[in-house]
């Protein structure tokens, strides 16, 4: 979330594994949002954002995650 599907970043996360998606939907199991402040109101009011806590209200496997967090899970390995 805050860039494109074919970003560096998108590429970045693709390359360690990840499937690049539009939004979030049943089989997601990380949102990460790319935006400098990752979770102020702007990113939180977000459709893209609500929709990912309906579906972990719901009972999805889902977390919502900063870039920073995802860099962090792939060099840990």
């Amino acid at each position: 979330m805050g860039t494109q599907r074919d970003s560096k970043i998108a590429q970045e996360l693709a390359a360690a594994g990840a499937k690049i998606m539009a939004g979030p939907g049943k089989s997601t199991t990380l949102l990460v949002i790319v935006d400098d402040k990752p979770f102020s109101i702007g990113t939180m009011s977000s459709a893209t954002y609500r929709k990912a806590e309906e579906l972990i209200a719901e009972g999805a496997p889902l977390r919502i995650v900063s870039i920073d967090e995802v860099r962090a899970m792939i060099a840990a390995g």
